[in-house]
């Protein structure tokens, strides 16, 4: 007899090979379910080989159920990674631009020094007044 544990990690190793829209996923994953619900019920003593000989291991599971899937919910998910992994490789080089001149900027960086020229004279006197002592 199938276990509900076994049923749930069957159906979560489906889940892991079904690359699509959440909304589609679910729907498939909701479809799977139901079915193996329905396959345990007509077969109370059927094992997990039984399932996997009726429903095939998890791979040829999810690639049945891709094939019940719109290719459009495909090209979405997929212009969607494409669009997060640009966004990230933007902010990666808009972060290292920033450092570079950053680190440019603190290499070139030219300090002034206030200087009291009014102080000078006078500590150049002290100093001769010295000399002569």
């Amino acid at each position: 007899m199938i276990s509900e544990r076994e049923k749930h990690l069957y159906i979560k190793a489906v889940s892991r090979n079904i690359h699509c829209g959440k909304k589609a996923k679910e729907d498939a994953l909701k479809f799977l379910t139901l079915s193996v619900d329905e396959f345990i019920l007509q077969n109370n003593e059927a094992t997990i080989n039984d399932m996997y000989n009726t429903f095939g291991m998890p791979k040829e599971a999810a690639k049945t159920l891709r094939g019940s899937i719109d290719t459009k919910e495909f090209k979405k998910s997929r212009i969607i990674k494409i669009s997060v992994l640009c966004f990230l490789i933007l902010i990666i080089a808009l972060l290292l631009v920033l450092l570079y001149i950053e680190l440019v900027y603190e290499h070139n960086k030219v300090y002034y020094y206030d200087i009291d020229y009014d102080y000078i004279p006078t500590i150049i006197l002290n100093i001769s007044v010295l000399k002569h002592i």
